[in-house]
C-alpha cells in the first residue's frame, strides 16, 4: 500500500512482535549499521511474518489483509 501511495519512496519500519505502523522515506538519513543487506532484510521479514501469529487479533487482521493485498498485487 505504501508503494502505491508513496510512489515507492515510503517503507514501513518493522519491529519483532509488532505490526508495522511507522513509515519512513527511503531517502531519510540512517546510520549504515542500522541498514541491512537485502538478504538480511528478506530474512527478517520472513521471521517477522512467521511471528505474527502471536500478535493481538487486530494486528493479525491488519497483517492478513496486507499479505493478501501484497499477493494479489504481485500476481500481475
Amino acid at each position: 500500500m505504501s508503494r502505491d501511495m508513496g510512489g515507492g519512496s515510503i517503507l514501513y519500519v518493522l519491529k519483532p512482535g509488532r505490526a508495522a505502523q511507522r513509515r519512513v522515506s527511503v531517502f531519510d538519513r540512517a546510520a549504515p549499521a542500522s541498514v541491512g543487506t537485502v538478504a538480511a532484510q528478506r530474512e527478517f521479514y520472513e521471521s517477522w511474518l512467521a511471528d505474527s501469529k502471536h500478535w493481538p487479533l487486530t494486528d493479525r487482521a491488519r497483517s492478513a489483509l496486507a499479505k493478501l493485498w501484497f499477493r494479489l498485487r504481485n500476481r500481475y
